[in-house]
């Protein structure tokens, strides 16, 4: 889950306006693959023992 708070965090603090390969590595780092990887952990990736929870505990 950590790849979608990545993410959130990139877009909403850290995002400046790029242009040409930077847009779109940028995109495809800090969008695409957070919207693709959080839905697949969600419904398909194996959770043996994990739970949702987890991913904010410390330590």
């Amino acid at each position: 889950m950590w790849i979608g708070i990545v993410g959130v965090v990139y877009w909403l603090v850290l995002a400046k306006p790029l242009i040409g390969l930077d847009a779109i590595a940028n995109w495809g780092l800090f969008a695409l693959i957070p919207a693709l990887t959080v839905p697949w952990w969600l419904i398909a990736a194996p959770k043996n023992g994990l739970r949702l929870g987890r991913a904010l505990e410390v330590g």
